[in-house]
């Protein structure tokens, strides 16, 4: 991994002002961001992460600490300079609807042009260049208004692109896409810090998403302030079971997402055919109320079939999707889909 910042933060006291009354959210801050990789920083929604974009940005002073743009104190830049190394991505609907996509992207070059500045060969070459870096070259001619929010997404990357800025902040890029447009929108944004060198990081709640696609995360907690480092070694630390403030919500390591903790009752013996067949047989049961003692083996001994044969709990065995069978007591039924299995165990939770 990269060790070398460009863009970190020391001591760092994040917050605002009303009026003469300073308010703190997190003091004492450390980060940084590293060349050709992509962040993601996750929190609830008030946690704090659109105010550490817009202290991040210089849109927004930090309270105290210093945050460093290569080495230089990010507050000893002027507006062009800051604008030269640093794109922003705003998360609000975005109202240009009557600009076409290449004069919004042409508004990038404001840094080295001036707002209204003309575009000289250069310009207009990176203009076209970083389209087709964000996918949106074959909508160069369309007004805003007529992208799908995917495709606007894409042109206001393009527009940070053309910034040519070292760093790029991204406040819930994919807030109002579909799903195929935010795993393209993740991915887009992962190739550029990789093939592109540039350093980028988005707040999101598609936390999925981030965890196969981010190189790193950042959890931003009320409790536990900024907690930065590799995606997987965040994970395994069991740092993201405690993002969320609620006991309700628990974090799966194995597959990557959250799930609702049900307080299961009844137990049920589960054994499946493969992992996939035994995680959405776990799902199935716990959503209805039962817990599950996995069997990872069949009963071989003439003991351990009798002890079977003479147990009160309930036992599932699953070799596919269409041949479950459910035993309970000495009564054996074959079951053709996870349906009947789900009709099965309602009745037996009423008997």
């Amino acid at each position: 991994m990269n060790t070398t910042a460009v863009i970190e933060g020391r001591r760092v006291t994040l917050g605002y002002r009303e009026g003469k009354e300073r308010v703190e959210l997190f003091a004492d801050v450390d980060f940084s961001l590293y060349r050709g990789e992509l962040t993601a920083l996750l929190g609830i929604n008030g946690a704090g992460k659109s105010t550490l974009l817009r202290t991040m940005s210089a849109t927004q002073p930090c309270l105290s600490g210093e945050i460093l743009l290569g080495g230089v104190n990010l507050a000893d830049l002027s507006e062009r300079e800051r604008a030269q190394r640093i794109g922003v991505v705003f998360t609000e609907k975005h109202l240009a609807g009557g600009l076409r996509v290449h004069e919004l992207v042409a508004l990038g070059r404001y840094p080295y042009t001036g707002f209204f500045g003309r575009l000289d060969r250069h310009d207009r070459e990176r203009v076209e260049e970083v389209m087709v870096q964000a996918g949106i070259a074959h909508k160069r001619d369309a007004y805003l208004s007529q992208l799908s929010d995917g495709e606007r997404q894409k042109a206001f990357i393009a527009k940070a692109l053309a910034q040519e800025s070292d760093v790029i902040l991204l406040d819930e890029p994919t807030a109002f896409l579909d799903l195929p447009s935010r795993i393209e929108t993740l991915m887009l944004l992962h190739r550029l810090a990789e093939e592109c060198g540039k350093t980028i990081l988005l707040s999101t709640h598609d936390v999925e998403q981030a965890l196969v696609l981010a190189d790193r995360l950042w959890l931003l907690s009320p409790q536990y302030g900024l907690e930065c480092g590799v995606t997987e070694d965040m994970i395994l630390s069991g740092r993201l079971d405690r993002l969320f403030p609620s006991e309700s919500i628990r974090f799966d390591p194995e597959h990557g997402s959250y799930y609702p903790l049900v307080r299961s009752g009844a137990p049920v013996r589960l054994r499946a055919g493969n992992a996939t067949l035994l995680h959405w047989a776990i799902n199935l049961l716990n959503r209805n109320g039962f817990s599950c003692l996995i069997d990872k083996e069949e009963a071989t001994s003439p003991d351990e079939k009798a002890a079977r044969k003479s147990d009160s709990i309930p036992a599932i065995s699953i070799e596919a999707s269409h041949r479950i069978v459910l035993t309970t007591g000495e009564r054996h039924r074959v079951l053709n889909s996870f349906e009947a299995l789900a009709d099965a165990i309602k009745r037996l939770k009423s008997v």
